[in-house]
This record gives structure tokens, sequence and C-alpha cells, in this order.
């Protein structure tokens, strides 16, 4: 060892020179710009039904694309099925209405009203609605062609045997689908102008699912007796606007005035009432 004398005193170690950093124009080494943004970390591969890194996307509002209709008709056979079940029985409520409190039983009994669970999705849909209308119509046009099939093998001479048989369909379907579609959205613009909480897919569904109760209705008007469909009609109307004035009753009492919410409750009835008469005149007759 060297003496102090030296310049190097006796107890400190030697240590090597530090290292010089990387030279970034050195031969070999990648070119990288000094005002590159420093990139993130890539993303590490994840087993089948793990965690993902992203982050779900969220429903869009292009209307035109397939991701914003999918929303509408995420349900299942479970689903539907149990908002059959409630349209049948009307004072229940489905499970996508009665976490909104819309209904008569929340408006009057508040939170009591849970007296049945909230099962299913809770989300509305179009899917049950866009079946049973469908459904609906074709069976309206089978029981009217039927019916007219049955009544020109009595009498040929009748005005509706020179009929085509494509017009009971055309009927049925603008009769269906128009109400279906016309109704509602008129009902949900003078909510909208009211500023109710009600939502259009709300609504459509609603009244989607209340028109189920025609199906085996119109099974039943293949019978040819007068009273027997008349009083089938006026059952399947009653079970079928109960659903929906049940339904809406609580948010129509909260935030509507008394004269408007008996407006909203009559037109919403004399209008059920007049598809039950266009139903029975059009299509369920008996013979002649």
């Amino acid at each position: 060892s060297y003496g102090t004398a030296g310049g190097l005193g006796t107890s400190s170690a030697w240590q090597p020179p530090p290292m010089a950093p990387p030279n970034p124009m050195a031969p070999g080494m990648p070119f990288q710009s000094p005002f590159a943004m420093p990139q993130p970390p890539a993303p590490t591969a994840t087993l089948v039904g793990g965690p993902s890194s992203e982050a779900p996307a969220g429903p869009t509002r292009a209307f035109w694309t397939i991701q914003f209709w999918q929303q509408f008709f995420n349900v299942d056979t479970d689903d539907v099925l149990r908002r059959i079940f409630c349209a049948l029985l009307p004072w229940r409520v489905p499970a996508y209405l009665s976490v909104k409190k819309y209904s008569y039983s929340a408006f009057h009994d508040g939170a009591a009203s849970a007296s049945q669970p909230s099962q299913g999705n809770m989300e509305a849909d179009l899917y049950g609605p866009l079946w049973i209308c469908a459904t609906l119509w074709v069976v309206l046009a089978v029981v009217a062609h039927s019916t007219q099939a049955l009544n020109c093998a009595r009498n040929s001479t009748l005005s509706e045997c020179s009929s085509s048989w494509f017009t009971p369909v055309a009927i049925a379907c603008g009769v269906i689908f128009g109400y279906q579609l016309i109704v509602p959205f008129g009902l949900w613009l003078v909510m909208k102008w009211k500023e109710l909480p009600v939502s259009l897919v709300d609504t459509l569904c609603l009244y989607g699912y209340s028109l189920f109760v025609f199906i085996p209705t119109a099974m039943l008007c293949m019978i040819p007796v007068t009273s027997l469909q008349w009083t089938a009609v006026g059952i399947a109307w009653a079970m079928s606007i109960t659903h929906i004035v049940w339904n809406l009753y609580g948010v129509w009492k909260q935030y509507l005035v008394s004269k408007w919410f008996t407006i909203l409750l009559v037109s919403a009835t004399v209008l059920h009432l007049t598809l039950c008469f266009a139903l029975k005149i059009e299509f369920f007759s008996s013979l002649k």
C-alpha cells in the first residue's frame, strides 16, 4: 500500500471508475429520437376467462350499428318466460320495472312493495315483444283465413270469397305492428314532454309483453261462437290493459297532475279497447 504521501490513503479501498451511459448513436444501437414519448409496457397475456387488461366498452349510441341493438336483445329464455308470466298475472311487476318503482304497488306500499323477488335481467328488452307480435300476426292471419275458408265452403256467393288470401295477412301485420310501434311511442312522447323518467324501451317492452294474452285468445276464437269470442276478447283486454296501467300507475301519479293522469289513463284504456274491437270485428268472425 501507498502511504498518505503517495496520494492514496491506506484505509481507502479501490473502486472501479463509473461506466459511461450507452451512446444511442453507437454502431449496433437502435435509433431513438430524443423527442419520443415513453411507450407503455406491452400487455401481458392472460389465461382464457381470466381478468382482461382492457376495460369493457360501454353501449354505443350509434343506432345504425349492431352493437347498439345487441343491448336490447340481451335476454335468455328464462327472462322472456318470467315477463310473459308477469303479463298473464297483471299485478306482478317484471324485474326491469320493479327496480324503478313505477308500479301501483310501489307507489302505495313504498319499500314494502317488494313482496316478490326481482329475478332475472334488470334491463328492458325488445326480443320478447318482437316475437310476440310476430306470433300474434301469424295466428291472427291463420284464424281469419280459416274462418273465411269455412264461410266460403258454406256459401260461395259471399263477398269475402273473392278477396285474396293475402288480405288477412297484410291487415294483421299492419294492425299488430302498427299498434305496437305507434301507441307506445306516442305515450312515451307525452311522458317525455311531462319529464317522466320512463324510457322508450321500457314502454315498448311493456306494451309488447301485454299483447301475449291475445295469442291464446285468438286460438280460442277459432271456435265460431259469437258470445264466446266476445267474452274471450273482453277478458284479454282487461288483463292486458291492467298489466300496462298497473306498471305505470305509480310514475304517473307521482309526476303528473290529476288532469294529465286522467288523460293518460283514459287514452291508454280507450286505445287498447279500440284494438280489441278491431281484432274481434276483423279477425274473429262467426260462421255465416
